[in-house]
């Protein structure tokens, strides 16, 4: 079995690049596959978004349903089937660039 899962681990998979005034190409599951709900049951669009950076929502207070029909979640899925990270962390995040060829 792997090692376990740590926060020193997944802030590994999180070093921030700086973000040169350009759009970011993206390619993610996030939204469309998979999304992610953390412990206290904040919604956000990916599992490496463990500080709810882009809290989409709060299963406590909504339906799952109600929290991915918002604008926000459109934009962001719109945003990823176009290539474009939207949200500012998307845009620096070098997770990104282990799918890059």
């Amino acid at each position: 079995m792997g090692d376990p899962l740590t926060l020193s681990n997944l802030q590994s998979y999180l070093d921030i690049i700086k973000y040169n005034n350009m759009k970011a190409m993206i390619t993610t599951s996030g939204l469309d596959s998979h999304i992610a709900v953390l412990c206290d049951g904040r919604v956000v669009p990916c599992c490496l978004d463990y500080e709810a950076i882009i809290e989409l929502g709060n299963l406590h207070n909504r339906s799952l349903d109600e929290i991915l029909e918002q604008k926000r979640v459109k934009d962001i899925r719109d945003g990823f089937t176009c290539g474009e990270a939207v949200e500012e962390l998307c845009q620096r995040c070098s997770y990104k660039s282990r799918f890059e060829k």
